[in-house]
C-alpha cells in the first residue's frame, strides 16, 4: 500500500518544474470527485518542502487560469481496497496563503476554487 496525493481539475494540469514527482495519468473518476484524475503524486506528500512546492505548482495553475477548480486529495493505493473519501472541504484560491492547507489526512479532498 502506497500514499499518493492526486489532482483533478476542470482544465488542464501541467507537469509542472520537476520539483514534485508528478505523473500524468489517463483521467479517470474517483467516487466523491467531481473531476477526473489527471496528475497523481506518488509516494504522497511527507516532507514540508513537498508541501511548498505543491502549493506554487496550484499558485502557478491558477495564475495561469481565470477560472479554475482544482481537487487535491489523499488517498491509499492498494490492489485490495477501493479508494475511500471520508472527507471534502472547499476553499477559494485567496485563501491559499498557507501551504500548510495542503497537509491532508489519509481520505480527505481539498477542492480549490477560483472564479472571476
Amino acid at each position: 500500500m502506497t500514499n499518493y496525493y492526486y489532482l483533478g481539475s476542470d482544465k488542464p494540469l501541467s507537469i509542472g518544474n520537476g520539483t514534485l514527482d508528478l505523473v500524468h495519468v489517463e483521467p479517470f473518476h474517483i467516487k466523491g470527485m467531481k473531476y477526473p484524475i489527471q496528475v497523481e503524486i506518488i509516494n504522497g506528500i511527507e516532507k514540508d518542502w513537498e508541501l511548498q512546492a505543491l502549493h506554487q505548482y496550484l499558485i502557478t495553475h491558477f495564475q495561469n487560469n481565470k477560472e479554475s477548480t482544482v481537487e487535491v486529495v489523499h488517498l491509499l493505493n492498494s490492489n485490495r481496497t477501493d479508494f475511500h473519501i471520508t472527507e471534502r472541504n472547499n476553499m477559494e484560491v485567496q485563501s491559499l496563503i498557507d501551504y500548510q492547507v495542503l497537509r491532508l489526512k489519509e481520505g480527505h479532498r481539498l477542492a480549490i476554487i477560483k472564479n472571476k
